[in-house]
């Protein structure tokens, strides 16, 4: 059986959610069932210094990053609508 693609955003970026991706990403079962494809702003990730493996996918966006964490901003609330 072929294994599903599956998007999965970040969220806000000054939230927990770029965390909980990365780290539930990290389960090998979850990348035996299927192909992620994390959604959003991959300089966030590295900024965060959070280590993705290699294998997993980023869909890119294009928005104005300013890492405040734990501070929801204007930028980080489109930057999750977008």
């Amino acid at each position: 059986m072929k294994k599903p693609v599956i998007g999965i955003t970040i969220g806000d970026y000054n939230g927990i959610g770029p965390e909980v991706v990365i780290k539930s990403l990290r389960k090998k079962e979850i990348l035996k069932k299927c192909y992620p494809i994390i959604i959003g702003d991959k300089e966030v990730i590295n900024l965060l210094k959070i280590k993705a493996d290699k294998k997993i996918e980023f869909y890119e966006s294009d928005n104005l990053v300013k890492i405040e964490p734990g501070k929801p901003t204007r930028f980080s609330g489109q930057a999750s609508l977008n």
